[in-house]
């Protein structure tokens, strides 16, 4: 270092963390008068409390890695069951489609929509094809018979996000998804459906807590392509609210084919596809963000109930005719397939009953296991959360001592200066917060100095190493200064004026990337007017390697 004073600048990019050490150094501080007990505290002492220090943090690395260590074992427990639930559940689906299939076949039902496929005496919910009775080919629906009397024809359903619903004409018009899961039925096909009579609209909703609401309307008919399948919509009843209202006479919109009223496409905009105006009340084929979401109305969206900014965790849409009268409704599914042999149709619903019981049974098992699994977490977090609490006390504890050591030291040795290369010379070689007495007769302040680095002595008047202070500030705090001393600040224009005009300054910048690189900068001249002239910046020549890092 050379024989002039110095400053210097440390920014550091990355997270420091407790896996890394934490660095104990000895601070000075300017307090009220210390007593003799205080300042027989040693360095020993300061060592001893060191190793505990140390000794916890390897307490909370050995808890982090139990902790991890267990999650990956309940984890995979979660899975394994989870894979035994899953194969149960195909199990019984494939048992219920061929119950539901010798059903079909004993009876020689059909129908052109459910409702007249339940009239025909198939009262299971599932899978069946219907002929529509305008001489189309017969098609694959999913049938709703439990709700509210059955016989609903299902064009929508949302349950669990794993079908992407943001997609283009083509597949609107034609269909996509999953009968047995989520899917869009297709505008063809609703265009069919509703063009058959007089047909009512349902639509299930639940919210991501599970409450769950209904809106119904009396009328319900999509048009066709050529006009660009308009919705036409009767009145509302029901709890959900109506949030269909507004679209009613829409033209259909997707992300490729705008015909919407707004100026923009609604469809883009919303992350979805629907009987847009400019733009929703309801967005049902939206994101599925599940829940509460920041980003506004794209996700599966009904005004009237939570808003938009939440997702609904399921949907369905359902047509039925209307004046639809319903007679004893069975639980079960019913799948359209091809032949089936006589040995599958020997399978009874007894059977069906014993795997559904097995299924549930699965059911409970694996919500126990998440029971126990979130009060393992809570156990986990609360000795993780204790154990941190003590290391930080006594992380406290030590940073106190060190300025009584520190003050001791300062007062025995009777040390002061203008800046930290002079408090350097004075005998002070340990790095940390000390009060400075400025040369031109301005109040005493604190500092950190810097006692190490290139030979010691630095002032340091800025400091980032953790992104735990905003830095994005006014005139006034940059001014005055702001932060902790002890971690990120800015050391405040007046001071760093105030040092660089009681003789000639160099700077030193250090600078550390994400990735743990150090370089540093160097320049033999550095200074900072005054505010009158806007804090202007005097810089001399350059060494070090952090330009060459940079380009």
């Amino acid at each position: 270092m050379s024989a002039s004073s110095a400053l210097i600048a440390l920014v550091v990019f990355c997270l420091l963390t407790s896996t890394e050490g934490h660095l104990i150094q000895r601070r000075q501080v300017n307090q009220t008068e210390t007593s003799p007990q205080q300042c027989a505290v040693s360095d020993r002492l300061l060592d001893m409390l060191q190793n505990v220090v140390q000794t916890q943090q390897q307490e909370l690395k050995t808890l982090d890695n139990k902790y991890d260590d267990l999650l990956v074992t309940l984890e995979s427990k979660y899975d394994d069951l989870l894979v035994k639930y899953t194969t149960l559940v195909e199990t019984t689906a494939e048992l219920q489609i061929n119950v539901a299939k010798c059903t079909s076949e004993k009876q020689g039902a059909d129908g052109k929509d459910c409702a007249e496929l339940y009239k025909n005496g198939l009262k299971l919910s599932g899978v069946y094809t219907i002929t529509p009775s305008n001489g189309q080919s017969p098609f694959d629906v999913y049938c709703d018979m439990t709700t509210d009397g059955g016989g609903w024809t299902v064009f929508q359903k949302r349950m669990d996000g794993s079908v992407d619903f943001y997609r283009g004409w083509e597949d609107y018009k034609h269909g996509f998804g999953n009968l047995n899961g989520e899917y869009w039925l297709g505008n063809d096909q609703i265009n069919l459906l509703t063009h058959q009579g007089h047909y009512e609209l349902r639509v299930d909703l639940e919210d991501a807590t599970g409450v769950k609401v209904y809106a119904r309307y009396d009328n319900f008919a999509v048009s066709s392509e050529r006009t660009n399948y308009q919705l036409t919509l009767g009145a509302y009843s029901g709890d959900a609210g109506d949030s269909l209202a507004y679209h009613n006479g829409a033209s259909f919109s997707t992300k490729d084919r705008d015909n919407d009223t707004y100026e923009k496409n609604c469809a883009q905009k919303f992350k979805g596809a629907w009987w847009y105006k400019a733009c929703h009340n309801s967005n049902l084929n939206g994101l599925y963000h599940l829940g509460d979401h920041s980003s506004n109305a794209d996700g599966v969206n009904w005004e009237t109930f939570k808003g938009d900014h939440h997702s609904l965790k399921s949907t369905e849409m359902k047509v039925r005719p209307v004046g639809f009268k319903s007679t004893n409704i069975v639980i079960g599914r019913q799948v359209n397939q091809t032949e089936t042999s006589p040995q599958q149709c020997a399978v009874t619903d007894r059977l069906l009953d014993m795997l559904q019981n097995v299924v549930r049974t699965q059911q409970q098992e694996l919500k126990t296991l998440e029971n126990k699994y979130d009060d393992l977490l809570v156990n986990l977090e609360s000795k993780y959360d204790d154990l941190l609490v003590k290391y930080t006390t006594l992380v406290e504890t030590t940073a106190e001592m060190q300025k009584n050591v520190a003050k001791f030291t300062s007062e025995g040795q009777g040390a002061d200066g203008k800046d930290c290369a002079e408090l350097y010379k004075n005998g002070l070689k340990l790095s940390g917060v000390y009060t400075i007495t400025p040369s031109n007769g301005q109040s005493p302040f604190d500092v950190y100095c810097d006692m190490t680095t290139d030979g010691g002595g630095w002032t340091v008047f800025q400091k980032r190493m953790d992104g735990s202070v905003d830095f994005y500030r006014g005139w006034q705090d940059y001014k005055h200064g702001f932060g902790n001393l002890n971690g990120e600040y800015w050391l405040g224009n007046d001071q760093i004026n105030l040092l660089t005009h009681q003789g000639h300054y160099e700077l030193r910048v250090d600078l550390e990337d994400a990735t743990g690189v150090k370089v540093y900068a160097r320049y033999d001249n550095f200074a900072v007017s005054s505010e009158r002239t806007n804090y202007q910046l005097t810089l001399g020549a350059y060494s070090g390697d952090a330009g060459l890092f940079i380009s």
